[in-house]
Order: C-alpha cells, then sequence, then structure tokens
C-alpha cells in the first residue's frame, strides 16, 4: 500500500502521453492473454484526460485516483478494474464493460455510459486520506465536486446494466436512466433529484431512504423493492399527463407530407405542422426532414432522435426536449423560449440567427431564442449559436467546447462549471 505522504493532490497528478499509455496497456493486453513480456497496468494517480482508451483491454488494471476527463473509453474493458475515486467527468464511456469494477467515490458527472455494463460493480462512497498540514490525516479533495460519495449527477446511463450493483448514497440526480436495469441493486439513500426514469427496470431493488423527487417514472418497474423511507414527491408520469397522444397510426405522416407541401408552395398547398400539446416520447423513426416553420408548443419530445432535421424558423415553446439526440440539425431563427434542454445533444447544431432578407444593404436577421430555457448538461460542442438569445439561460455543465458566440446576448446566463475550452466568445476582425 503506498504511504499517504505520496499520494499526489489531484490537480498536481503526473500527465502520461498518448504514446506512453498506448505502450503500457498493450504490455497489459499481453499480461492478460498470459503473453511472455507482459505486464499488468497500474496507473494510480496519473492524468489521462482526454486520452483515447477505447476499445483496449483494461480488465484488472489500477486506475486509483486518476484523472480521465473528456478521455474516449467507448467499448472498452474495464472488468474488475479499479477506478476508485477517479475523475471521469464527461467521458465516453459507451459500451463500456465495468462488471465488478470498483468505482466507490468516482466522479462521473457528464459522462456518457449508454449501453454500459455496471453489473455487480461497486459505487458506493469511497475516500482517500492524506497526510495534512502538522501531519493529520485529512481526506483527499477531488476535482469537480466535494465529498466522498459516487456522482452520476447528468450522467447518461440510457440501457446501461447495472443489476446487482452496489450503489449506495450514489448521485443519479438530473440523469438519464431510460430503460437502466437496476435489479437487485443497492440503491439505498441514493439520489434520483430530477432524473428521467422511463421504463427503468427496479425489480427487487433496495431504495431506502431514496430520493425520487422530480424524477420521470414513466413505464418504471418497481416491484419487489423495499421503499422505506423513500421520497417520491412530484414524480411524473408522462402517459398520465393531459397531453394528446401522437402515434403513426394516427396520419402522422400523413401530416408531415401535408407540411412539406405548406414549406415548398409557401403556403399555397397542405398545412402547416402544428403538434402543440403533443407526447412525441417513444415514436420510433419519426422521420422529420423538413420541419421547417413548424410549430410544437408544450409538446413532449424527451428522447427523440432529431439529428439532422432541418427546423428553421420554428416554434417550440415551453417544450420538453431532455435527452434528444438533436446533432448536426439546423435550428436557425426557431423559438426555444423557456423549453427543457437538459442532457440534450445539439453537437455541430447550427442555432444562429437566420437570414432573412436584405434592407438598405444591410441583412436582416431572425435570431433564435432560447430564453428561460433549462440547458444543464448540453452538449453544444462546436455548434453555431452567433447572434442568439440566451436570457436567463441555465448551462450550468453544459458542454460548450469550440462552440461559436459571438455577438450572442447571454444577459442573465448561468454558466457554472461548463466546459468553455476553445469557446469564441469574442467578434473577431
Amino acid at each position: 500500500m503506498d504511504k499517504i505522504e505520496h499520494i499526489p493532490d489531484p490537480d498536481n497528478l503526473e500527465a502520461i502521453s498518448q504514446a506512453s499509455l498506448d505502450k503500457a496497456i498493450k504490455r497489459h493486453e499481453m499480461y492478460m492473454r498470459g503473453q511472455v513480456g507482459g505486464l499488468r497496468a497500474t496507473l494510480r494517480y496519473k492524468n489521462l484526460s482526454g486520452l483515447d482508451l477505447s476499445a483496449r483491454n483494461l480488465s484488472q488494471v489500477d486506475l486509483t485516483c486518476c484523472s480521465l476527463k473528456n478521455a474516449n473509453l467507448r467499448g472498452a474493458s474495464l472488468v474488475g478494474s479499479v477506478l476508485f475515486g477517479c475523475d471521469l467527468r464527461y467521458a465516453d464511456l459507451q459500451e463500456a464493460d465495468f462488471a465488478r469494477a470498483d468505482l466507490r467515490g468516482t466522479n462521473l458527472m457528464g459522462a456518457n455510459l449508454s449501453n454500459s455494463n455496471l453489473s455487480d460493480a461497486d459505487l458506493r462512497e469511497g475516500k482517500i486520506m492524506m497526510r495534512g498540514e502538522g501531519g493529520s490525516l485529512v481526506e483527499r479533495p477531488r476535482l469537480g465536486a466535494p465529498g466522498s460519495n459516487t456522482i452520476l449527477r447528468g450522467a447518461k446511463l440510457r440501457e446501461t446494466n447495472m443489476h446487482g450493483a452496489q450503489a449506495r448514497a450514489a448521485d443519479f440526480s438530473e440523469a438519464d436512466l431510460t430503460k437502466i436495469n437496476l435489479r437487485d441493486t443497492d440503491l439505498f439513500n441514493a439520489k434520483f433529484i430530477d432524473s428521467n426514469m422511463a421504463y427503468a427496470d427496479m425489480t427487487g431493488a433496495d431504495l431506502s431512504y431514496s430520493d425520487l423527487t422530480g424524477s420521470i417514472l414513466d413505464g418504471a418497474m418497481m416491484a419487489r423493492t423495499e421503499q422505506t423511507g423513500m421520497r417520491i414527491k412530484d414524480y411524473t408520469v408522462l402517459k398520465k399527463q393531459d397531453l394528446k397522444l401522437l402515434k403513426p397510426t394516427e396520419k402522422i405522416l400523413d401530416l408531415l407530407r401535408d407540411h412539406k407541401n405548406w414549406v415548398r408552395s409557401v403556403g399555397k398547398k397542405g398545412e402547416r405542422l402544428n403538434l402543440s400539446g403533443y407526447n412525441l416520447q417513444g415514436i420510433v423513426n419519426f422521420d422529420i426532414d423538413l420541419l421547417v416553420a413548424g410549430v410544437a408548443q408544450n409538446s413532449i419530445f424527451i428522447g427523440q432522435n432529431l439529428s439532422g432535421t432541418q427546423m428553421q424558423s420554428c416554434v417550440f415553446d415551453r417544450s420538453d426536449f431532455r435527452d434528444c439526440e438533436m446533432r448536426d440539425s439546423d435550428f436557425r431563427g426557431s423559438s426555444f423560449r423557456e423549453c427543457n434542454l437538459s442532457r440534450a445533444d445539439m453537437a455541430s447544431s447550427n442555432l444562429s440567427a437566420l437570414v432573412i432578407g436584405v434592407k438598405d444593404g444591410k441583412k436582416k436577421l431572425k435570431r433564435s431564442d432560447f430564453s428561460g430555457a433549462n440547458m444543464r448538461y448540453i452538449n453544444l460542442e462546436k455548434a453555431d449559436l452567433r447572434n442568439s438569445v440566451f436570457m436567463g439561460v441555465d448551462f450550468s455543465h453544459a458542454n460548450l467546447k469550440g462552440a461559436d458566440l459571438r455577438g450572442a446576448d447571454l444577459t442573465g446566463a448561468k454558466l457554472d462549471n461548463a466546459d468553455i475550452e476553445n469557446t469564441i466568445l469574442a467578434n473577431e476582425d
């Protein structure tokens, strides 16, 4: 066991290059295959932020207290690995295998664990002690959040397998837990505040003293759960809301076809699409390739795939887009006032102002308006946000890396813990 005085502070971790990491992992993979020259990788207290470990065999690797922020571990095998106290904020962990891994005290805020396997993993509280001033023992601090519980706030855990995991006091607040497998999981005193738990399977789980306040529980299964002291105030079951249901059998394709004719004929044929008040959650293959000037106010889009769509000059005020895939789409000139876009993925999308004409030699712009919207944990990496209105928007924990915000109105916007690396904020000559 390492001597306490040798444990480095989290902001003084030794940085490892991609080349050095690749060499260590190659020897580790040889070790796992039983080949001569193999060596088990020990990477304790190293800075691996932003590095690529995707699809590698990292089973049984010791990564205690490493920084893996923004790292790519997609499809990696971490079976039985030690990630005690790691910083995994915003890491890509999709389809990774964490079976039986030690994840105690890890910070997974904003990480994407969709379709990953955490069966029998340990996500309980965990702390490391270090020598403080005067020789006394103090709890080692960690980056991103205080305390010693495992943090998954704002994380994407869609269809993740956590069967039988130990997750006492883990914080899943504002996370996407759609269709997650939590069967027989220890969730004593866990937090699920404002999380999306639609169709989650919690059969046989221990939910004693857990907090599900404000969570979405549409289709969730909770048979044989222990619920002593469980808090479940203000939860939501969407199917019981006073919303119109729109299914493919209700001529949705006809509505879209009429709208396309309306757009292409400049209003002379067809009919403008108006989906205001509809529950669109769960509609498969929505197939919206042209929604220009459409209207859908007070509607539910939760979890929809809207990537690559044309949605210029639309009106979506007060609609719910939580957990939607909206990458590479065109939203120029659209209104998202007071919308809930928490955890939506709008990377590389165009949310800038729409040029609607020229007057006196100057371009006339229709600005996209997100005033009052909830954009916590949203992914806006490399998005075009020029000249748009973000008055009073909550960008807490948002990914704004490489986004273009020139000319945007950020009056009253909240940017707590947002990632603004390489964000363009001022007009350039």
